[in-house]
């Protein structure tokens, strides 16, 4: 059974990365050219070209940091359709009763507490990541390893961890035989 919610959520992941990045490269690259057009689309030199690639690289930064939740609901259907090693996850109810087919009303209440917990769960990893720096180093410097990309790594982690608890402890969510 832990294979299978193993399996059903390196799925999830592999879809919320792809769909983050993808809108997130198209939406900086989408701002990068209209601004490169509005201001008069003028011959590209090494200037030009390093000033739009600055631009295109912020436009990134903030993209992904909204695609990246926005993935993560949209994502969340995924882990209700597929059967892996013999389970998959089955959303119920609030009397008990198996939802069959999963529509993004009824992922609601699910994806709210999944993502409290992960924000609550990456929040704990940033204050053990500074105490273990501290304890190491003797100084926290936060700026030396927090970015875009440890964020990503400590949510994709926290929402494993979270999702495992999420199976055993909420009772809107089981694994069942399939």
């Amino acid at each position: 059974m832990g294979r299978a919610l193993l399996v059903i959520w390196l799925r999830w992941a592999v879809w919320v990365t792809l769909f983050s990045l993808g809108t997130a490269l198209v939406v900086s690259l989408g701002i990068t050219l209209t601004l490169y057009l509005l201001k008069g689309a003028v011959a590209l030199d090494d200037s030009i070209v390093k000033a739009l690639r600055e631009i295109a690289l912020f436009w990134f930064g903030v993209s992904w940091s909204v695609t990246l939740p926005l993935g993560t609901f949209l994502g969340m259907k995924q882990l209700f359709v597929s059967c892996r090693y013999g389970y998959r996850l089955q959303l119920l109810t609030c009397h008990g009763e198996h939802i069959e087919t999963v529509y993004y009303n009824a992922l609601v209440k699910a994806w709210r507490k999944w993502l409290f917990l992960t924000v609550w769960g990456v929040a704990v990893g940033v204050l053990m990541i500074t105490t273990l720096q501290f304890v190491i180093e003797g100084k926290i410097l936060l700026s030396s390893w927090w970015n875009s990309y440890s964020l990503y790594v400590l949510v994709m982690f926290f929402s494993w961890a979270t999702l495992r608890l999420m199976v055993q402890r909420c009772p809107s969510i089981e694994m069942r035989r399939c």
